[in-house]
């Protein structure tokens, strides 16, 4: 995911490893340098002119900018900003979340130029089959082109059959006003090749030999396509075509410009060819067969009927629209099936005038199908004359146009729909300008407008109470309050504003009317006229004077808010006394470092107290205690205050701690319970010293009660007890002097009496520095002298907390916090003689706690201000985060949501088939093959979501894995773009299909003409000339060589009929067709062709069979011609779902990557374009070759 970080000048301090890889350049590169820089000039000029202004004013931004890559590419990515402030309210920094929509781009424009080009194609299709005018087909088509927005020009050029141009359709080219008939003499040198070479040639605004060019195009912005109109081996022209040079999809809408001129040349070839017909074959049958040919083969619906309107004859397109079959209809009258009196009476008139009936889009309902609803048709009602001039037959042809009407009827509703928005449109702004004159006139804030000479032309209500200057002395006139202190500050401020700045909370001082000063805050803005210049600034002016006398209070106020919060968080932190505060449900919401280590670990935060698992909580007799009737579960649950309970906890491994604790409950403002406070004092060793000390009192009474008895005994034990006592001593200095923890005794005046050796090396002092001296003077900062001291004489009068966390200066100035254990020692009259403090150095725990705090609330804010969809789960799939973008786009609040299983947002099964069950369980088993993966997503409201998700596996400090992190990003929209695409493609790829079987019928008619008509003629010349030599005694000798020629013509023909439409493929078949064509190629060039089959003959579709023949013949002819091999091998291979041909030679080979980007072969259609035709048909096409090597080349065709 690209993100880019910055601080407050817009200067890059983050960039992601996405954005680094999708832009090319380094980190190093990036960091230090403003955003804009690497932006294209103008989303740069806007984005440091409104995104930091916005941000300043609390908007957060949604953006989209074109960021240039290293590589010279330019991607398109949509920004959503987060904005980190400091406590002063500034902004530090800004985040950009990223999401790269370039794909998405290229595909909108790739798909909208491609459906342009489409639909002229479609249209000139439909206008070729339709018209036989070949003047009204060129005019109709170039038009066709620039309505529809396939180009920006068209032109037709129309030539002869030696090249020369005898017409052009489309626009007066350039320089064509000053030629006879708007012609041009010849064509030009850019276009001439797309006519003598049959290839199509692209132009530029700067080609050097056609500067003069009539069809050159205007500027760089512009291309020229000129794809030459050819049908077998007739030239009839070249459409030339203008086209935006920036267009994504050029190769793509090349090939259909060269499809349009493919579709006129067959349409011309068959104008040429109808009219040909039309000459030499006028006889009845031959007229008859093709009308019943054009009759059955018609898309469009056709019947004929005799005078009284029964049905002789129907195609099966009209049988299928009334539902019928073709037999049903035969005989029966077409009114009694259909009645209707309007459609009558237009077909009598029809029938008793002989004049033509067209109509378009009348509308018919089916009386037997009511449910189909109303339909539209274009009607044609042709009369037929008998020899007498009456009537004999009626011809019916109809095209349905139902779909275009309704969605002409639904584009009406759409555009009433848009007057009346526009109406409601016009009364809203109507109500807004009002309001916002009301708004203007009654606002609290002074509000003017003044003009660019300085003059006001709006002074409100508000503005006159403020300044104290009423309207009337200020319209047309200076501001009193907006002039600065000077009248070069007053235009520099004008000169800003004017310049399209915007002012925002500038503070000047201005008098009042009466001539005291005030402190206003000042805000300005530029106001635009309709042509963008600037024709107005309107100002805004508050007096803040006692507002900032509030406010510089509000800051000593909050100043000591936050002191004595932060003094309450230091002291909850760093008390010796565990404390633990939970919710009204027992949760723990927070606990001090001290609880965690009475507790032995850190209690579990967000959860109950009974979660204390392997910990035991007991009465002091070791009765265990019920979780209910812990003294925070009843100040929790029951607002009970409890002091001072005696308790035992005893840990995992069997230690047992004795704990006091004290709780009270925490009630809301209104009294609610809202949860209880618990503190909890460490009492173990005070325990085990009072056990002591019972137990020598108890001691102590035995030797009381005997004293008598054992006075001369004791007498000889002093001795003895002295010893004892002496090693005690020692014993207890040396635990004091070797012990881990810091121990220091002061007397009741403070000074220190002892000062072990760790005391003495995390302060500094020597043990004989520090005695005698006044603990607080040597140790404590001085600016907590004052409370220590408070501190330690409050311990001295009553008993003093037992843990205690103050702050040391050592020696070389360090500060250091120490956590103290206290006790105090009291004389034999119950006097505190001596303080006991036994301490650890826990500044590296407090330094590292801060820590942390800080980073958990940067990550917070870092992952709530995401764009992105960002969830948590558990490794069994149950939601435990999900943050606020996600919760929104899917519709769910974080209550519904967390504790659900992930199923509750994924289907088992997607629109496409594919099983997401156990995808969790996928992730976790194999985390490094599931980084990212794309998957249908549902959201509350049943909506589907195509979401791709980066994954990521959460483990704990052991290694083991608790959840799964995953970051998604909304493809939709995307995703649809490439359906969309794709429909297209398969549209193309028909298309295709419908060409090559239009082309192989064409080929098959023109093959028939010259084998009927040429061939007979040619045989019949021949008979003649043999006649004509016996007639007039010539030596046939001297006729050979005519005959010959005769004899070569006739195989010529025959050749040309077989290369045309070779009946083997329509009469044995697909494997039989190649193994003829093999032995024609090698009989004509001589060269060993070698042809296999492996599998059975299968049966294709016609066009299938066609294009791969037509293919296969292609290589071939490649082969000879250009690698001038020894032998060429032709294997076809068919299995259950592959049907495949190869092509390989043992000649030449070339570099498959030099090849042109379309073939400037003669009479073919060369190697691209073979790979172009079969992948229409969803095939695929290999080539395998090098120079010298010989080529292979296979052609794949799936059988599924």
């Amino acid at each position: 995911m690209p993100i880019v970080g910055m601080d407050a000048r817009g200067d890059i301090i983050y960039v992601s490893d996405s954005l680094c890889g999708l832009s090319g350049y380094d980190h190093e590169e990036l960091l230090g340098r403003p955003f804009w820089e690497f932006l294209l000039e103008e989303d740069a000029q806007r984005l440091q002119q409104t995104l930091l202004h916005a941000h300043e004013d609390g908007v957060e931004q949604r953006f989209d900018v074109r960021l240039p890559t290293r590589s010279g590419g330019t991607l398109t990515i949509i920004w959503h900003t987060v904005v980190f402030r400091g406590e002063d309210g500034r902004i530090e920094e800004i985040f950009a979340i990223g999401t790269d929509i370039t794909a998405l781009h290229r595909a909108e424009r790739r798909l909208a130029q491609l459906n342009a080009a489409l639909q002229a194609l479609s249209g000139i299709s439909g206008l070729s089959l339709r018209t036989d005018d070949a003047h009204r087909l060129l005019d109709e088509a170039w038009q066709t082109l620039v309505s529809t927005g396939a180009c920006t020009e068209a032109w037709i050029a129309v030539v002869s059959e030696n090249g020369s141009p005898v017409g052009i359709f489309g626009p007066t080219p350039q320089g064509a006003e000053a030629m006879p008939n708007g012609l041009i003499a010849q064509l030009p040198a850019c276009v001439g090749p797309a006519v003598e070479g049959r290839q199509q040639v692209f132009m530029e605004h700067d080609s050097g030999p056609c500067e003069q060019c009539p069809f050159r195009p205007a500027d760089d912005s512009v291309r020229g396509i000129a794809s030459p109109i050819v049908h077998g081996g007739r030239v009839f022209g070249v459409l030339v075509v203008q086209v935006q040079s920036d267009l994504p999809a050029m190769d793509e809408t090349s090939r259909v410009f060269a499809a349009i001129a493919d579709d006129l040349g067959f349409a011309l070839a068959m104008l040429e060819a109808r009219v040909a017909h039309e000459r030499v074959e006028r006889l009845l049958a031959e007229r008859t067969r093709i009308l019943d040919a054009f009759f059955e083969s018609s898309l469009d619906p056709a019947a004929i009927m005799d005078r009284d309107f029964n049905f002789i004859r129907v195609n099966e397109a009209y049988a299928t629209s009334c539902d019928y079959s073709a037999d049903e209809l035969i005989g029966q009258n077409h009114f009694d099936l259909f009645p209707h009196e309007e459609n009558l009476a237009i077909a009598e008139r029809v029938r008793d005038t002989g004049e033509l009936y067209v109509v378009e889009a009348k509308p018919f309902e089916y009386p037997q199908h009511p449910e189909w609803g109303v339909t539209w048709w274009d009607w044609a009602l042709i009369p037929t004359l008998d020899d007498a001039g009456n009537v004999a037959l009626v011809t019916l042809w109809l095209r349905d146009v139902t779909e275009e009407q309704r969605a002409k009827q639904a584009l009406e509703a759409q555009r009433d729909r848009l007057d009346e928005l526009v109406r409601e449109r016009t009364v809203e702004l109507h109500e807004a300008n009002e309001l916002l004159r009301a708004v203007v006139e009654e606002s609290p804030v002074a509000i003017c407008i003044i003009n660019v000479d300085g003059t006001v032309s709006l002074w409100n209500r508000a503005a006159e109470e403020l300044s104290g200057f009423p309207a009337a002395d200020i319209i047309n006139k200076p501001s009193p309050q907006v002039l600065l202190n000077s009248a070069e500050e007053t235009a520099g401020l004008l000169e800003r504003l004017v310049s399209g700045e915007t002012i925002s909370e500038i503070e000047v001082q201005r008098p009042h009317a009466d001539g005291h000063m005030m402190d206003l805050r000042l805000s300005a803005a530029p106001l635009f006229d309709d042509d963008g210049s600037v024709r107005s600034v309107v100002a805004l002016f508050r007096d803040v004077t006692e507002w900032e006398r509030t406010q510089r209070e509000r800051q000593e106020l909050m100043r000591q808010l936050d002191e004595e919060r932060a003094t309450l968080r230091a002291i909850f932190d760093n008390a010796p006394a565990g404390i633990v505060v939970a919710d009204a449900d027992c949760r723990v919401m927070m606990a001090n470092s001290a609880a965690d280590r009475i507790y032995n670990r850190p209690l579990p935060l967000g959860r109950e107290l009974e979660t204390h698992a392997g910990l035991q909580i007991c009465y002091p007799d070791g009765t265990p205690c019920p979780v209910e009737d812990l003294p925070l579960t009843r100040s929790c649950l029951h607002a009970e205050v409890i002091e001072n309970i005696n308790l035992s906890i005893i840990w995992p491994d069997g230690q047992k701690r004795d704990v006091t604790a004290s709780t009270a409950p925490i009630r809301t403002e209104d009294g609610e319970l809202s949860g209880g406070v618990g503190i909890l004092q460490d009492v173990t060793e005070i325990r085990a010293v009072e056990r002591d000390r019972d137990r020598l009192l108890a001691r102590l009474e035995d030797y009381t009660d005997h004293l008598e008895q054992i006075v001369e005994e004791r007498t000889r034990d002093v001795a003895r007890s002295r010893d004892e006592l002496r090693i005690q001593r020692d014993f207890v200095d040396a635990v004091i002097e070797n012990a881990g923890s810091l121990v220091v005794v002061v007397d009741n005046e403070g000074r220190i009496a002892r000062f072990n050796e760790s005391a003495a090396r995390v302060s500094g002092w020597s043990v004989e520095e520090a005695l005698g001296r006044n603990f607080i003077e040597l140790l404590i900062p001085e600016e907590d002298r004052a409370l220590v001291s408070a501190d330690f004489g409050r311990g001295l009068e009553e008993m003093p907390s037992s843990v205690y966390e103050s702050r040391w200066r050592s020696r070389n100035g360090d500060i250091r916090v120490i956590s103290w254990s206290v006790s105090l020692m009291f004389d034999e009259h119950g006097d505190p003689s001596f303080m006991i403090g036994s301490g650890w150095d826990v500044t590296e725990e407090r330094r590292m706690s801060r820590a942390l705090a800080e980073s958990e609330t940067q990550y917070r804010e870092l992952v709530e201000g995401a764009q992105s969809i960002i969830i948590r789960l558990t490794m069994d799939g149950y939601v435990v985060f999900m943050n606020e973008f996600g919760l929104r786009f899917f519709g769910y609040s974080a209550d519904e949501l967390i504790g659900q299983h992930i199923s509750i947002l994924t289907p088992e099964v997607d629109s496409g088939g594919t099983d997401f069950a156990g995808l969790v369980d996928k992730i976790a088993s194999r985390p490094e093959s599931h980084w990212t993966n794309e998957n249908e997503n549902i959201a509350r409201d049943g909506t589907r979501h195509w979401i791709s998700w980066s994954n990521r596996v959460i483990r704990d400090e052991s290694g083991e894995m608790t959840g799964v992190l995953a970051i998604g990003i909304d493809r939709t929209a995307q995703k649809e773009a490439e359906d969309e695409v794709r429909a297209s493609r398969e549209e193309l790829r028909d298309l295709a299909a419908r060409l090559a079987l239009t082309e192989q019928r064409e080929r098959r008619e023109i093959a028939t003409t010259l084998h009927d008509e040429l061939g007979q003629i040619l045989a019949f010349a021949k008979l003649k000339l043999s006649s004509l030599s016996a007639r007039t005694q010539l030596e046939f000798a001297d006729l050979d060589p005519v005959l010959t020629y005769l004899d070569d013509a006739i195989g010529f023909v025959r050749s040309l009929t077989s290369q045309l439409a070779p009946p083997v493929l329509r009469q044995l078949g697909f494997s039989a067709a190649l193994q003829w064509l093999t032995d024609e190629i090698r009989k004509r060039q001589g060269v060993p062709i070698v042809y296999e089959c492996h599998g059975a003959p299968v049966s294709l579709p016609e066009e299938v069979e066609v294009t791969l023949f037509q293919a296969v013949r292609e290589l071939i002819t490649n082969s000879l011609k250009h690698g001038k091999p020894g032998q060429v091998n032709v294997l076809l291979s068919v299995n259950d779902s592959v049907l495949s041909v190869a092509v390989a030679d043992d000649g030449r080979g070339f570099d498959p990557a030099a090849l042109p980007p379309r073939s400037t072969e003669s009479g073919g259609f060369g190697l691209l374009n073979v790979r172009e035709r079969i992948e229409y048909l969803g095939g695929q096409m290999e080539i395998a070759s090098s120079p010298g090597a010989g080529a292979r080349i296979r052609l794949i065709y799936p059988m599924e």
